[in-house]
């Protein structure tokens, strides 16, 4: 991971611990049963009973730009 990546899930991190998260894994990779890596979520957290599974995106400047064009299916 880069420096920038990196630093991005640091604040996210930080952001979420203070807002009463509990930070559970980081960078938890997944596959199935003998097979290779299929994926990777970079935080789980747990908070007021519920898992969270979130996916950092760091940009390298801040831009105007809308959160539907940052995030795609």
């Amino acid at each position: 991971m880069n420096y920038i990546g990196l630093r991005g899930e640091e604040i996210a991190v930080d952001f979420l611990k203070k807002r009463g998260h509990k930070i559970l894994a980081r960078n938890y990779s997944f596959k199935f049963k003998n097979g290779p890596k299929i994926g990777e979520i970079d935080i789980i957290t747990k908070h007021q009973g519920v898992l969270h599974f979130v996916e950092v995106k760091t940009l390298k400047q801040a831009r105007n730009i809308a959160f539907e064009k940052v995030f795609k299916p």
